[in-house]
């Protein structure tokens, strides 16, 4: 084989891998946005992870009558939705661990409300805890209200919150009405959620 024949034979390997490259990005599933009604049913809601990307996250700390600090759900197949994609609805956002016993005191009432409000939206939001672990937690609780995983303690974070349990409670407006740090009582949840509801 002459040498022209060899250029030409890399020129055409060079031109089908590259054609190969741009089709596979093109192929390359992109991350939707979903409703709430679209997340898995059952045990955690498909325990979405939690992350900040595309979202500004300048704004930390949590001040009543101010908007909470927007978060995506991430679940395993990229599906996504954010905080204020649930604007409209009142929010109970709740932290928690396995190894907390107050958590574990307050979460059958939690789950009661989670059940019996037909408006009301709560989140589970476990904290850098694995996955193992968090499901068998859920499986004792009956949790199934989306249990979201924030692995890096990030969302802990940028609400700057001290422990576990701490709620957070967020009206249709997306605004926070209150935020709990410890343990709720029957009564506190009662008159807390009030607000929202």
């Amino acid at each position: 084989m002459g040498t022209p024949v060899l250029l030409l034979l890399a020129l055409l390997l060079l031109v089908g891998c590259n054609r190969g490259a741009s089709n596979s990005s093109v192929a390359t599933p992109v991350e939707s946005t979903i409703t709430y009604a679209n997340l898995p049913t059952g045990l955690g809601r498909g325990y979405p992870i939690l992350s900040f990307e595309g979202l500004d996250e300048g704004v930390q700390g949590l001040v009543p009558g101010q908007p909470a600090p927007n978060f995506r759900m991430v679940l395993d197949d990229g599906n996504s939705l954010t905080l204020e994609d649930l604007h409209g609805s009142p929010i109970l956002i709740n932290f928690w661990a396995t190894w907390c016993g107050p958590c574990r005191i307050e979460m059958p009432d939690i789950v009661r409300h989670s059940n019996e409000e037909e408006d009301l939206i709560v989140l589970a939001v476990n904290v850098q805890e694995e996955l193992e672990d968090i499901q068998g937690f859920a499986t004792d609780f009956q949790m199934e209200m989306p249990v979201l995983r924030d692995t890096e303690g990030d969302l802990r974070r940028i609400y700057d919150l001290r422990g576990m349990p701490t709620s957070i409670f967020i009206d249709r407006a997306g605004n926070v009405t209150a935020v709990w740090p410890g343990v709720l009582t029957p009564s506190q949840i009662e008159e807390l959620l009030a607000d929202i509801l």
